[in-house]
């Protein structure tokens, strides 16, 4: 709540101290004795108070002097638990009210919660019986048995259906049950809203890339735009999406996202459930469309008429929104012109309150797409206008900080092109003379209207879509019912004032009483309209059309009257209601009922009254009859057949909304004069064409067609046996002249230079690939060979390539002092990332004045291709190059890149290379090829950038050894040795992994199978990810105290397994394997482990490797272990070797009085074992241990 008036006026002009301090407020601003009361406590036993006592200790709040007073009479809280719906929010919901706590993000948001509700479990149970009158063991059954539910492998329950037949007219609801018909009919309606978060998931791959090949040029030069900003992600951004109907809007939202998911998803350690990205508009028919929540569902905004002042949420719900939404970085907003400047003022502090930054809209990005040529805000001005109103609050208009980007090739009637061209010229004002004949073509007289099959009607008012409604349900001599809604009040007063009440409410519009009518006709075959967002990740939203099929009826005990009690729709769209009918599928089955109809049943809506007293809600069918809409409701929505009424002073938004809502010329019909609208302003746009395009490891045969439109192939080198990261190619414009002036293509063992020269009017384009296992001294004799012979030709110079030295490192600077030494300088700025690992690698040298060079994105290559141009462009064009991303610029590297292999080599003291290599897949039929690099220097990097580069990079070094493994190629070998170094220099800087210091990311097991005290208290067990990849997973948990190193344990037991073959060898065949099979299976992805893997990875990591398996509980066995048995005791059995924990494999080679590694083995998982503390006690066997495993 806003504080008084009289307050305000005190505060100063830039002040944001506007809100009331709430409980939570005052709670973490107690004094130092109180810090030790919990929240409970806090609330329930004292008071704050207004004025100074002597013995009280005093707190500042706002303008007052607040004192907190203990009370002599206990107040009652009331607490609400949910241990079983969600399990997050229970434990922290716990931990907030019966643990002491002071900042509310370090010891409530930034913890595992679990855990610590496990740490403190006793504390949390003693301080919650004082309020929660249950029995003890209640609670901790209750407890126990989430635990069990959690431990069950997460069992999913999708497909559980609850038992309808009996009760087949269950209904649900909020209010008061009093005289309610449902509840005579014996009925339980009542139930309790569940937070939920509708984020898309990720599609496959081939939609993926048929979505993206389906781009036009500004949705995928946007696109790309975007995912730079995004990796880079050093940069709060706004953008304003601006395009008419059709323009493939909802198409770039679902392109960007899904590329961002893409991205998010492939880092190392990442959460595919995490919300990194947020799709929301302002209503429920746009949210569904594009997968979407609405903004006052996502963001809890208030749906009343409160249209400046916003409520500021309570820490419960802000602290619960706050958890799921912490790690997002972009919020997309469609159908933004829907959204006007208040609405936009509160998703701005609704940010800034959930996120807990007094940044605009909480330091998230924006994107924000619409049409402003559509209808503008209800009751509201546009976003973009200034309201003085909040000149109090507000320093700048938010709109300020959205940059313009537009599209304006029509999408959505691409196949009707004269029609899209006349849609496109509405909006502008600018129609032709065929335009206009072509919309006038589509006038029909209203006598015709009946041959019109199934259409949409369109009226400008409300008036004109009821009259019409009415007549036409009228006009049906079928079967049907009247819907009376149920209105009833909350709270306590006069009958006299309650029944007042009610009368009132009967006669409010349908717009003020939240889309519920008063009394419905239902007419089985006429056409209705969801009022309300039921469900709006199951389509089932406000503006939602379909058919009404069937009536199912529930009779009345008290009055013995039948009544509708469901009905079953069958909607437009196939994919609204899935989920309601799959909840019906039994009953549906039973009854023969069609398996496209959706049920539909009644909803309650609290409607706001005068009276202080009371609260009326109303339960009624969701729907209204849409034969015909209004313009403003038919807004987002694409018809097959539409019927537009014309009036007098239908506004150019107006008409341009009304006849785009068809798909089709054909499918649009007018009644009345159509007269074309006046032109607005409008500005001119720029465009730019490429001249030269050179691209660099191109993986390609001579076989391999790359043609290209317009282009020509001026210099082409191919792999002769096997593809590879090597190979150039570089295209030039038709009807430009060239000269060809040098080329080579040098590979002799890990020498491999690659460059091109070719002359365009008086300049030299030098091409370069350097590979990252090149010596400087080979390097410096190709690029002194191609420099020296291309000045023959030319003065001007220009080299540019991917060098793999990386210059975010000032060491390698003195490549830019060589190649400066032949009168070069380097033109692009450094200390910009050329690569998704945030190295810059590729870059341009030059002696002309003049030229720029920069980057801009690729959607699926590692590396951002380069862009270079003259400067003197930039006076036609407004290019913010720190803002815009080019994609049309004259020299392109490896922009039809989809993958790449290459890798980063940097100089040291003495010019040498540190040396690592990449490689991934290549995709021919995409005609795509490119550049692919990543860094392995990591001074600058924090230990946990480091583990996700240098893992990310032992993948593709994998895949890469997996692709040549078989033949003569010693490179993947090589790579893999490399490789390892790194490794392992990362692994000796980490310090001795125990409990205390593992990643916040690695969650413990709390319950064992069978839990022997003696060593559990020795050893904690992880929770490490099953998805084939465990043993490596458990084994970098032990190692670095997460799972970022899962594949660079991988490449360590394959380099083992390669350094040591004999052994390995003898091992396989006593184990009846392949030597291969087993390489293979170790650098293979998601493939499991064993014997031979955990042999190899003691060796690569120098110690032994202990697997213990679940300890024996039979009382019968000779290895049973007591669950209290003492430590010694234990310790003594593992030596007898009769204990039941024993062990299960053990690693070769390892230094025997170094501490082992420990890992628990249940038979098809591996999880780690850390220790509490250094220098732990070890269970082992006294025999020979490397013939045990055996």
């Amino acid at each position: 709540m806003l504080k008084s008036d009289e307050i305000l006026q005190k505060l100063e002009p830039d002040s944001k101290d506007v809100f009331v301090e709430g409980l939570i407020d005052t709670y973490t601003n107690r004094p130092d004795e109180m810090k030790n009361v919990c929240l409970a406590n806090f609330a329930s036993l004292y008071n704050v108070s207004k004025k100074k006592t002597d013995n009280a200790q005093i707190t500042e709040n706002s303008d007052d002097e607040d004192v907190i007073d203990n009370e002599i009479d206990e107040k009652t809280i009331a607490l609400k638990m949910k241990n079983g719906k969600d399990p997050e929010n229970y434990y922290r919901e716990q931990l907030m009210l019966f643990l002491p706590w002071i900042n509310e993000e370090e010891n409530l948001i930034n913890i595992n919660h679990e855990e610590t509700f496990e740490l403190y479990k006793d504390l949390i149970q003693q301080k919650r019986s004082e309020y929660v009158h249950r029995e003890a063991n209640e609670f901790e059954q209750a407890f126990e048995d989430h635990t069990e539910r959690e431990n069950e492998n997460d069992i999913d329950d999708k497909n559980i259906e609850y038992d309808e037949d009996k009760n087949e007219f269950l209904i649900y609801e909020i209010g008061n049950n009093e005289g309610d018909i449902f509840v005579e009919m014996g009925i339980n309606t009542r139930t309790e809203k569940i937070e939920n978060f509708n984020v898309p998931k990720i599609i496959p791959d081939t939609e993926y890339q048929r979505m993206m090949r389906s781009l036009n040029y500004s949705q995928r030069k946007y696109t790309l735009n975007v995912m730079n900003l995004i990796k880079n992600g050093d940069k709060q951004f706004f953008h304003f999406i601006n395009g008419g109907a059709g323009v493939g809007k909802s198409t770039l939202i679902k392109a960007v996202y899904q590329s961002i998911l893409r991205f998010y998803n492939s880092l190392p350690g990442s959460n595919p459930e995490t919300i990194h990205v947020a799709l929301c508009a302002p209503t429920g028919k746009a949210a569904a469309s594009i997968d979407g929540m609405t903004l006052h569902s996502f963001l809890s905004l208030p749906v009343n008429q409160c249209k400046h002042k916003l409520v500021k949420l309570n820490s419960d719900v802000s602290n619960r929104i706050g958890v799921k939404l912490k790690d997002l970085q972009l919020l997309i907003i469609d159908e933004i012109s829907m959204v006007g400047f208040t609405m936009f003022q509160q998703v701005d502090a609704r940010l800034q309150q959930i996120m807990k930054v007094k940044k605009p809209f909480g330091g998230i990005s924006l994107i924000v797409l619409g049409d402003f040529n559509q209808l503008r805000p209800v009751g509201d001005k546009y976003i973009f206008q200034y309201n003085n109103s909040y000149n109090a609050l507000v320093d700048n208009p938010l709109w300020s900080l959205f940059e313009l980007f537009e599209l304006t090739e029509i999408m959505r009637q691409k196949d009707d092109k004269s029609f899209a061209i006349a849609l496109s010229n509405i909006a502008k004002g600018t129609m032709t003379l065929e335009d206009i004949n072509l919309l006038k073509s589509r006038i029909v007289s209203t006598e015709n209207l009946e041959m019109i099959e199934d259409p949409i009607m369109i009226f400008r008012s409300n008036a004109e879509v009821d009259a019409y409604n009415t007549k036409v349900l009228a006009s049906l001599n079928i079967d049907g019912a009247t819907a009376n809604a149920y209105d009833f009040c909350v709270g306590d007063g006069l009958a006299s004032i309650k029944e007042k009440v009610l009368s009132n409410v009967k006669n409010l519009k349908t717009a003020e009483t939240y889309g519920l009518p008063l009394k419905i006709d239902l007419k089985v075959g006429a056409k209705y309209m969801m009022t309300v967002n039921s469900d709006t990740e199951d389509g089932l939203v406000n503006g939602a059309c379909g058919k009404l099929v069937m009536i199912d009826y529930g009779k009345l005990q008290k009055a013995n009257e039948t009544v509708p009690c469901r009905i079953w729709i069958k909607f437009n769209e196939e994919k609204t209601g899935r989920k309601a009918r799959a909840n019906f599928h039994n009953v549906m089955r039973n009854r023969n009922i069609d398996s496209s109809l959706t049920p539909i049943e009644p909803v309650i809506r609290q409607i706001n009254t005068k009276s202080t007293n009371f609260k009326v809600e109303r339960k009624q069918f969701p729907i209204v009859p849409c034969e015909a809409m209004t313009i403003y409701k038919s807004q987002g929505g694409t018809y097959e057949k539409v019927v537009v009424n014309l009036k007098k002073g239908t506004t150019r938004s107006e008409l341009y909304v009304a006849c785009s809502r068809s798909t089709k010329a054909s499918g649009l019909y007018l009644i009345g004069d159509f007269v074309p609208p006046k032109p607005p302003e409008h500005n001119d746009s720029v465009a730019m064409v490429f001249k030269t395009m050179s691209l660099v490891e191109t993986w390609t045969k001579p076989s391999d067609s790359l043609e290209i439109e317009g282009l020509k192939v001026v210099h082409r080198c191919d792999c002769n046996d096997i593809r590879k990261p090597f190979d150039q190619i570089t295209y030039l414009k038709n009807h430009l002249k060239y000269e060809s002036i040098a080329e080579r293509c040098e590979y002799s063992g890990k020498n491999h230079i690659e460059y091109s020269s070719i002359k365009i009017d008086d300049i030299c384009i030098i091409s370069v690939y350097n590979s990252p296992n090149s010596p400087f001294d080979v390097l410096k004799r190709h690029i002194n060979e191609v420099i020296t012979v291309s000045k023959r030709f030319c003065e001007k110079i220009i080299v540019v390539g991917d060098f793999n030295i990386n210059l975010k490192i000032k060491t390698n600077y003195k490549f830019i002092e060589y190649v400066k030494s032949f009168g070069l300088t380097l033109i692009n700025k450094l200390n910009k990332n050329s690569t998704n690992a945030k190295t810059q690698i590729d870059y341009c040298f030059a002696n002309v004045n003049g030229w720029k060079c920069d980057y801009f994105e690729s959607l699926t290559s590692f590396h951002k291709p380069l862009w270079i141009r003259k400067h003197e462009i930039d006076s036609q064009l407004h290019v913010d190059e720190n803002e815009q991303i080019r994609t049309d610029m004259p020299l392109n590297l490896g922009d039809l890149c989809i993958n790449d292999c290459s890798d980063v080599m940097d100089i040291d003291d003495q010019s040498s290379f540190e040396q690592t290599h990449t490689d991934i897949s290549f995709n021919l039929k995409e005609l795509k090829t490119g550049g692919l690099c990543a860094s392995t220097i990591f001074d600058e990097k924090s230990p946990i950038e480091a583990y996700e580069i240098v893992d990310l990079n032992t993948r593709r070094i994998l895949d890469h050894f997996l692709l040549v493994l078989g033949s003569n190629n010693t490179t993947g070998i090589d790579q893999i040795s490399s490789q390892a170094r790194i490794i392992n220099d990362l692994i000796e800087k980490s310090p001795f992994i125990t409990v205390a210091n593992k990643d916040q990311s690695v969650r413990l097991k709390l319950k064992a199978e069978y839990s022997v005290q003696a060593f559990d208290s020795v050893y904690a067990r992880t929770r490490t990810t099953g998805d084939g990849n465990c043993l490596y997973s458990s084994l970098s948990i032990t190692n670095i105290g997460s799972e970022k190193l899962t594949h660079s344990m991988r490449l360590l037991a394959a380099n083992a397994m390669i350094n040591s073959r004999d052994y390995f060898e003898g091992l396989c065949k006593l184990l009846h394997y392949s030597f291969e099979e087993q390489l293979k299976r170790t650098a293979m992805d998601t493939i499991w482990g064993g014997e031979v893997q955990i042999q190899a990875l003691s060796i690569a990591l120098f110690h032994p490797i202990y697997s213990y398996i679940q300890f024996n509980s039979d009382p019968q066995n000779k290895h049973y272990i007591s669950s209290s048995i003492e430590l010694q005791e234990l310790v003594d059995r593992f030596v007898k070797g009769t204990a039941g924990g024993r062990l299960k494999y053990i690693g070769y080679k390892s230094d025997m009085n170094k501490l082992g590694f420990c890992l628990y083995y249940n038979g098809i998982h591996y999880d780690a074992l850390l220790p509490f503390q250094d220098n732990p006690q070890q269970f082992l066997p006294h025999f020979d241990l490397i013939n045990m495993s055996l």
